[in-house]
């Protein structure tokens, strides 16, 4: 069995398309396909929330509330921080029998002068030769809290000056 490097798989079920991936920390995103609008205050993760629709045999997505944490990818190995702001508009859509294009436009208006739009391409393996394998990229950076509130969060781990992390504080 081969185990490939950021393999994504789609499942899709009545009201939602389901994106299982190894990168970013072991992917699990859910994209809302029921009509239903973005939360009036919904609580904010790495992969934010999203909705979409159908477009013919293009899927548009809508995505907010994205961590500060999650950073905007500008190349496979460097990412420029979000501060909070971000907000994704994609649409996935076959450009030849193998090729998925992801067509994005993310606006970051505190991190970004104007709108950044960019195509990322994935190529399908009809083949069950791959599986998907686990990826922890910020693993060591974070670690789970709960604010004033009792909701859920991700604090950044403290380090000392030698690079050490520090212990949690309670």
């Amino acid at each position: 069995m081969l185990i490939t490097h950021n393999a994504l798989e789609f499942a899709y079920q009545p009201g939602r398309v389901i994106i299982l991936g190894e990168s970013d920390g072991n992917r699990l995103r859910r994209i809302y396909t029921d009509g239903r609008g973005h939360p009036a205050d919904p609580d904010p993760t790495f992969f934010g929330h999203s909705i979409g629709h159908w477009e013919g045999d293009a899927l548009g997505i809508d995505t907010i509330a994205i961590l500060p944490e999650a950073y905007l990818a500008v190349s496979e190995s460097v990412g420029v921080a979000n501060n909070g702001d971000m907000h994704v508009v994609e649409r996935l859509h076959l450009i030849g029998p193998n090729t998925l294009a992801d067509d994005l436009t993310i606006t970051a208006p505190k991190v970004l002068t104007k709108p950044w739009t960019t195509t990322r391409l994935f190529t399908r393996t009809r083949e069950r030769l791959a599986e998907i394998g686990e990826g922890v990229c910020l693993q060591g950076k974070f670690m789970e809290a709960v604010d004033a509130n009792g909701d859920a969060v991700f604090t950044p781990v403290q380090y000392d000056a030698n690079g050490s992390p520090l212990p949690p504080k309670f």
